[in-house]
Order: C-alpha cells, then structure tokens, then sequence
C-alpha cells in the first residue's frame, strides 16, 4: 500500500516539543503512568505533518502503540492533555514527592450511603493508608485540587431551603483551586488506617442534577511535608441548598446536547481508569442514550 504522504515527515520544531515535554513534566501524559524514559510525541489526530502544539502529547513507547491502535482514542488523548494543562497549575516539587518505603495510599473511593444530622446525603471519600517503613508515619495535612467541573441540569424550577450539616473539606469549583484540611494522625509501622473526609462545595448546583469534580487528592506526612498522590477520582457534590418542590416545564434548548456531552466526556474518563462511583456512571449512561435533542423538541410539537 502507498504511503498517503507525498512529502517528508515534517520536523517538530524543537521549541514545541520542549513545550510538550515540560506541559508533561518530561513523564508519559497517561494519568498513573510514571515512564520517563522511552517517550515518543504523539499526533492525535494522526497526522503527522499536523505539528500544532495542540495536537501533540508526550506517550511513553507502549502508550504510544495503544494510541495508534486506537485502544486509547482520540477523544481520550485531548482530555489526558486538557487535564495537564490543569495539574501542572499545583505541581508537586520533585523533592518532595514520597518515593521511599513508608506511608503510601492503597485504596481510595466514595462511600456509598452517609447522612448528616438532617438525614441529607453527604459525598464522603475513604482513604486507606498503609505504612510499610519502620517509623511512625505523621500525618500532617491532606489537600484536594480541582482539576475539572462539571454539571448535568434538570432544568427543574426549585424552591430552595439550606442544608444544616457540618462538613470537614470544602471543594471549589474554580480549576487549579487547592482545598487544605489540616490532619493530626500517626500510622505506626505494617499499620493500616482508614481516613474519610466529607465534601462540601460553595457552588449552588442544581440539586437534582449532577455536580461533577474532578480532584486530585495529595497526602502531606512528617516534618518534610513528603507527598503521596492517589488516582485521580470524580465525585458528585452535593449543593448547600436542598430542593423543597419543583416544577418541570420542559428542557431548555441546549440543556439535552449538554448533558450528553458531559456524559460522554465523563464516561470516557471512567473507561480510562479515572475512579467514579456507580451511581454516577448509571446517571451518565441514562443520558448518553437518551434520545437526541432534535428528536426530544420534535416529539413536544
């Protein structure tokens, strides 16, 4: 078969694959990815005369091959980049990041079921540490950023009344936002410890739609402030207002293509290994089929 290419490969100006390499901190752009030594740069779209930064991303060789086998689709490789460009506002210093044997994050996730005092769901997030050194392990502060929001609307009229409950860590929608809570907790040696955290956000979503972050949670231990980093995760935060009745005269023009959007970038993240709970994936795929918008306005003629 002909090569589809008439000319020579174009060579990637060596400014721009600078700028990729630093936009990926010199390491393979696939989030739990840590290759930082056999790195090729990529072309989403597959052609390689396209050298516009944008269509660029750093893989490590295997990553590389999946990408052009369409294992990890286009789609995906735009939304690892569009996530770097976020993680990198909050970059954790290289001699500050965790690489010894000691406190390291085996397991994070939401809780399923957990009620304030008003008996108003609360989102939770459980982590589970272990230390596998010989010390006790301090720790001192746990930090969320929020990497990326978003939100499905019911366009449902609500009157709304607040929400009296106490919550330990509060997320903001603003991308690259760093949320601190201040912790005073030891993990003694080949101990294991679970540590939740309740979530609360300034942001008045709607209340029975989805209010969707995505955070990067970073654990801060002993006297060095060394960091360990879990998988990124996506959860649903709830807004400070309740719904006390509403109102349903119909979707708004906009409000059916958005939430598919959102379903679908979503739920290609899921698919990529980034931790959502059930729940959230069910509600997504309720709106990823559901009819298209032209059909839903055709349909209320």
């Amino acid at each position: 078969m002909d090569s589809i290419y008439t000319t020579k490969r174009p060579t990637i100006p060596a400014e721009v694959a600078r700028a990729i390499k630093v936009e990926s901190g010199h390491c393979c752009a696939i989030n739990q990815c840590s290759e930082h030594t056999y790195l090729e740069i990529h072309h989403i779209d597959h052609n390689r005369e396209n050298n516009d930064p944008s269509n660029l991303v750093l893989l490590c060789d295997k990553h590389h091959k999946m990408a052009h086998a369409d294992i990890i689709d286009r789609k995906a490789l735009r939304l690892y980049k569009e996530l770097l460009a976020a993680a990198i506002l909050n970059p954790v210093p290289e001699h500050l990041l965790d690489l010894a044997p000691g406190i390291k994050i085996v397991d994070l996730y939401e809780v399923e079921r957990c009620s304030g005092e008003d008996d108003e769901y609360i989102t939770t997030l459980e982590l589970k540490l272990v230390n596998r050194g010989t010390q006790v392990t301090y720790i001192k502060e746990v930090r969320a950023t929020t990497l990326k929001h978003w939100e499905t609307l019911t366009n449902h009229h609500h009157r709304l009344v607040p929400i009296s409950a106490t919550y330990d860590l509060k997320i903001c929608k603003e991308v690259g936002s760093v949320s601190r809570v201040k912790v005073h907790h030891e993990v003694k040696p080949q101990e294991t410890e679970r540590v939740a955290f309740r979530l609360e956000t300034d942001y008045d979503s709607d209340p029975n739609g989805l209010s969707l972050f995505l955070i990067k949670l970073e654990v801060l231990h002993d006297e060095t402030s060394s960091v360990v980093i879990a998988p990124l995760i996506i959860v649903n935060i709830r807004p400070r207002f309740a719904s006390a009745g509403s109102y349903f005269p119909g979707y708004q023009l906009g409000t059916i293509s958005q939430n598919k959007a959102v379903a679908s970038e979503v739920l290609c993240l899921a698919d990529n290994g980034t931790l959502v709970s059930q729940d959230v994936i069910n509600a997504l795929e309720s709106w990823k089929n559901a009819p298209e918008e032209s059909e839903y306005f055709a349909g209320a003629r």
